[in-house]
């Protein structure tokens, strides 16, 4: 099935019976007359013909709407009634013979009142439909400026380093995590990426940053926090949802600790060697296992050494040969704009990415510049 068919498929199952009837029934009243005023021509239409052909031509458009809006299959009966109807079923389409009795103004009448009918269902429905989406665009942007409170832009400077990162949702509500918190003596950075997007991963996102909000404040390591977090994702959400994450705390002197779920390496780009080394994953994603653990480890940053924390939106881009840019190619792009400031950093990136394809998943960002590092 085509991605527009699957679309088309998708939206009319949101609608209710209700609006369905309307939808139908507009098209049906409205394609009743087409084959009954080229009846009228005639002397006396038959009341039976009249009404077989109301019946018929409503049918067909019908037929025709269903081909366009359910499955292309129906084509077959909408062509299989045109051929029927107008080969008066083998001769045996009730009135086609009768005796006429009924006149030109009596069908014109109904005609003209059918296709008035159809033209106020399709505005009821229309109208109806229109409040429905109304509430739900309603809903939707509550849902947004929450998404925008809970995930905003972080630019800050503390303890040594230049934090500056954003999350990019792919529709209204995005299903990634950027979250910084500043501590006396340290900086705890998260990012995060829950399967899929839309509300449903928003509404996972802002449980699982609640979730680590809650865990950090009883002053665990970083595994130590994504294993409590672990553990309430598992247990609240479906099987197939899962979320990567990566947790790092940053403190003076070039101290990093970090722990990791199923997520992208972190790319470390180091000045002194003008290269990317990577700090890989070494565990299942949050909510697939619980009683998971998750290790931290420890790594010493000198000066201007760049962190660089990203989301699968970024690299699960193809260009025109068909090839994904791919963490490497990320990589790639990291050391080309290292030595610029962060916000310009960021932006290059994200427009290098555009630039290779077309981008379908939520984007996440974080990049975290080290001032003061290991002597």
């Amino acid at each position: 099935m085509s991605t527009s068919r699957q679309s088309r498929a998708a939206f009319w199952s949101t609608i209710p019976r209700r609006g369905r009837v309307l939808f139908f029934g507009a098209v049906f009243c409205t394609f009743a007359p087409g084959m009954v005023l080229p009846m009228a021509l005639g002397d006396s239409p038959a009341f039976a013909g009249v009404l077989t052909a109301l019946v018929c031509s409503g049918l067909i458009g019908m037929f025709w709407a269903m081909a366009f809006t359910y499955h292309i299959g129906w084509i077959a009966a909408a062509l299989g009634m045109q051929l029927a109807t107008f080969t008066g079923f083998g001769g045996l389409l009730p009135g086609w013979a009768w005796p006429r009795v009924v006149g030109f103004d009596w069908v014109g009448m109904v005609s003209m009142a059918l296709v008035a009918t159809g033209y106020g269902l399709f505005i009821a429905f229309i109208s109806t439909e229109g409040r429905r989406s109304l509430r739900e665009r309603t809903e939707l942007a509550l849902a947004q400026q929450i998404h925008a409170r809970l995930v905003p832009p972080i630019e800050v400077r503390a303890h040594g380093y230049e934090v500056f990162g954003r999350s990019m949702p792919s529709t209204e509500v995005g299903g990634d995590l950027v979250d910084l918190v500043v501590d006396d003596d340290a900086m705890d950075v998260y990012l995060g990426d829950v399967t899929g997007h839309g509300v449903r991963s928003g509404v996972v996102m802002a449980m699982t940053k609640s979730a680590i909000h809650t865990a950090r404040r009883a002053g665990a390591d970083m595994g130590g926090v994504l294993a409590q977090v672990n553990d309430v994702v598992e247990d609240l959400t479906d099987p197939e949802i899962f979320v990567t994450f990566a947790a790092l705390r940053v403190s003076p002197g070039g101290v990093l600790r970090y722990a990791m779920a199923g997520h992208l390496p972190i790319l470390w780009w180091r000045a002194g060697e003008g290269a990317v080394t990577r700090l890989e994953n070494e565990a299942l994603p949050l909510g697939v296992m619980a009683g998971e653990s998750f290790p931290s480890r420890e790594a010493r940053c000198a000066a201007g050494d760049l962190l660089v924390v990203l989301t699968d939106g970024l690299i699960e881009v193809s260009g025109a040969d068909g090839r994904q840019l791919g963490v490497d190619g990320f990589a790639g792009l990291v050391e080309r704009h290292a030595a610029l400031p962060l916000a310009e950093m960021f932006e290059r990136l994200v427009e290098d990415v555009a630039a290779i394809g077309r981008v379908d998943d939520d984007r996440t960002l974080l990049l975290i510049r080290v001032l003061d590092g290991e002597g």
